[in-house]
């Protein structure tokens, strides 16, 4: 997770627009390291870089789950909310 957050920046430090594609294989890789608050944050830079959220955006953090096995249930239920909203 942390090599795939680096290529992240990396990315975007070389001027180079990253996409949903780019966003979701960081945060998936967030998942895999069960770092649920990095995806959180690779959520809202999307946002921030005016990159549309995907299904698979909003389900590889909540499928993370750290938002279950860390017993963080208002994320996840704001997870939810804001998919409603975006998508």
């Amino acid at each position: 997770w942390q090599v795939a957050l680096q290529l992240l920046a990396d990315v975007q430090r070389a001027g180079v627009e990253a996409d949903a594609v780019t966003f979701n294989s960081a945060i998936s890789a967030c998942g895999k390291g069960l770092k649920w608050q990095a995806a959180m944050v690779l959520l809202a830079q999307m946002r921030c870089s005016n990159v549309q959220a995907t299904v698979a955006s909003f389900g590889s953090t909540l499928s993370i789950s750290a938002c279950g096995r860390k017993a963080k249930w208002q994320a996840g239920l704001w997870l939810l909310d804001d998919m409603h909203i975006t998508i």
